[in-house]
């Protein structure tokens, strides 16, 4: 006998596309990862402004670090390291790979807005 789906049933294996503000996030997130400096210009955000858990807890951990020099930046993963080593505990399926997909998806980090001043 079929079975005929209840219209008030959760369905797990349902896939919904992410929201837009999904990919304003992604470029904001790897805008900061490739230039860990404009930080110190954003300051109106929190973990909590963000669509999911995921993404808070990797902005909450770059909060937490103080941004490396741009020069060591350039030539080292050390930071991006720190910061998936502060988010992991709290986000067990952030990887590397995602951070560097984030970055990919900047279009570029000098379009950062300005909220201080």
């Amino acid at each position: 006998m079929p079975h005929h789906p209840n219209p008030h049933e959760h369905h797990t294996d349902e896939v919904h596309a992410p929201r837009p503000v999904h990919y304003a996030e992604q470029a904001l997130l790897g805008a900061i990862l490739l230039e860990p400096h404009q930080l110190t210009t954003i300051d109106a955000l929190d973990a909590g402004h963000f669509s999911t858990h995921a993404h808070g807890t990797l902005w909450q951990a770059m909060r937490e670090l103080p941004p490396p020099d741009p020069d060591t930046h350039r030539s080292s993963p050390a930071w991006l390291n720190a910061v998936l080593d502060l988010a992991r505990p709290h986000a067990p399926g952030l990887t590397a790979t995602y951070l560097h997909n984030l970055i990919q998806v900047c279009p570029s980090p000098g379009t950062l807005p300005r909220t201080r001043g």
